[in-house]
Formats: structure tokens, sequence, C-alpha cells
């Protein structure tokens, strides 16, 4: 699937969520109704839990993740059945990383955000794990993309 629709469908639902714990937010905030209790923060850190643990790295890129000495990239190329042409490796690959961690730090911020909004918007508390999921997943998705590319055209 293209990289638009990926986005779009994993995209989507978290930001309709988002939309609904503002909105409660707001109403919250405004008739100084009664904020949440703080259990609802377990919401918060199952959404944690799950962005840190959850594998965001294709099996066959895992043990070349984190090499010492070694970027990301040219350590993916090393281990990716490219052909002969390494800069063209290097640089799908330098994109797909930084896509990656672009996508993974945002889901981070977006996990923050919630934390800050889930005082007084019960929707936001619980919000965050289908986001910590989806961002989890569209990380993973930009590096299995040229996974694919290489075990396809390789």
């Amino acid at each position: 699937m293209s990289a638009a629709i990926a986005v779009t469908v994993l995209i989507f639902p978290v930001v309709v969520a988002f939309g609904f714990a503002v909105v409660q937010w707001w109403q919250v905030r405004s008739w100084g109704a009664e904020p949440a209790s703080w259990w609802h923060l377990a919401g918060i850190a199952a959404a944690v839990l799950t962005w840190v643990l959850w594998p965001t790295v294709p099996g066959a890129l895992a043990g070349t993740w984190a090499l010492p000495g070694a970027s990301s990239s040219r350590a993916f190329c090393h281990v990716l059945p490219t052909a002969a042409d390494e800069a063209d490796c290097l640089r799908r690959m330098a994109q797909a990383v930084d896509s990656h961690d672009l996508a993974w730090l945002a889901t981070g911020a977006l996990i923050l955000i919630a934390a800050l909004l889930a005082r007084r918007a019960r929707i936001a508390a619980w919000a965050a794990i289908p986001a910590a999921f989806a961002g989890c997943q569209l990380a993973t998705y930009f590096l299995n993309q040229s996974v694919l590319y290489y075990h396809l055209n390789g």
C-alpha cells in the first residue's frame, strides 16, 4: 500500500479521538466540572509502555539497529540484498530511517499531549493507547517498505 494510504488509515482515527478529547477538555474546563480521577492516567502508562516496548524495526533489520560506530542506514544496506547500487540503498534507507524516527518521536509527543489533557479529558487518557499502536505501526511501516523493496528487487 502507498505511504499516503497507510498514513491516512493509521492517523485518521487518532485525529478523531484527539478531536473529541480536546472538545471534552474544553467543556470540562469552561463549565468548571470536576476533573477526572487519577486512575485515568493508567491509559497514559499503558500508552507509554506500548510506545517503548513495541518493536518498530522489522526482523530482517533488528540486529543492525544499534551497531556501534555505524549509521543505521549503512548497517541496513549491508544486511539487505541490494544489487550493486549502494548509493541508492543509502538514500532509500536514510529516508526510511528519518521517517521512522519522525513517526516514533511524534507518537511520543502525542502521548505527552494526551497526558497533559488527561486530567480534564478522560477520552485523551484512553485515546493515547491506540495512538501509541498507530504510531508504532507507522514507524514500522517506513522501514518495512524498504525491506520489501530490496527483497522484491534484490
